[in-house]
């Protein structure tokens, strides 16, 4: 999926125009998050997930976007659609 067919799952113009454009998904992230005051803040499932993921050896590590990506969906300022489309373009631009 190409960033511009990610942009038009994406519910808000603006992030939409940026992934168009070709712009760096985590510093898009990062200043949406930003722009709203909203941070990333462990809660008990997401300690859960952690220690699940460690015993079974499958352990996974998100970053400071995809933390963000997931405090933005919470906080209801994108959709969970919104947001994994960001992550599978946040993913493809990290891997290369």
């Amino acid at each position: 999926m190409s960033l511009t067919h990610v942009a038009d799952h994406i519910d808000h113009l603006d992030i939409a125009a940026a992934l168009r454009s070709g712009a760096n998904v985590a510093t898009l992230v990062r200043d949406l998050a930003r722009a709203h005051g909203i941070s990333f803040t462990a809660g008990p499932l997401d300690v859960f997930a952690g220690a699940v993921s460690r015993l079974s050896d499958a352990e996974v590590r998100p970053d400071e976007t995809e933390n963000l990506l997931v405090a933005l969906a919470r906080a209801g300022i994108i959709t969970s659609a919104a947001s994994m489309a960001l992550q599978a373009a946040h993913l493809r631009q990290t891997a290369g």
